[in-house]
């Protein structure tokens, strides 16, 4: 075999995924939650969805709606009211995915307390 003929050896590297680029891990979630927000006109708006996912600085909801990256939302649980921004929107056949980020909540705790108390909400 002469060096032309020589098998090629490569190495596959598998490329990173969102997942990977994500700064803090996810934990899969499903409960229904209340979302809220204004419309172009500025009246107040309201819907369903199902939390998917909760990580330490926000979490997953999937939706009917398509919303604004950057536009904000609220999120009624039965612990508090959460203040939420649209980081991510991803379109699926059925439905949206959106990631949010949490800002603040209704009770004044601690973004890590307001989500902890959603996780143990979703636990139940």
């Amino acid at each position: 075999m002469s060096k032309t003929d020589a098998p090629i050896k490569s190495t596959l590297v598998a490329q990173p995924t969102d997942a990977d680029h994500r700064r803090d891990p996810r934990h899969p979630a499903q409960t229904v939650v209340l979302i809220y927000w204004l419309d172009d006109t500025g009246l107040p708006c309201d819907a369903c969805a199902v939390i998917r996912d909760v990580s330490a600085r926000g979490f997953g909801i999937e939706t009917d709606r398509c919303f604004a990256v950057g536009q904000s939302l609220t999120i009624r649980t039965a612990a508090n009211s959460l203040e939420c921004v649209v980081r991510h929107m991803q379109e699926y056949p059925n439905s949206y995915l959106a990631g949010l980020e949490v800002l603040s909540s209704s009770d004044g705790s601690s973004l890590e307390s307001s989500l902890a108390k959603l996780s143990a909400a979703i636990a139940l």
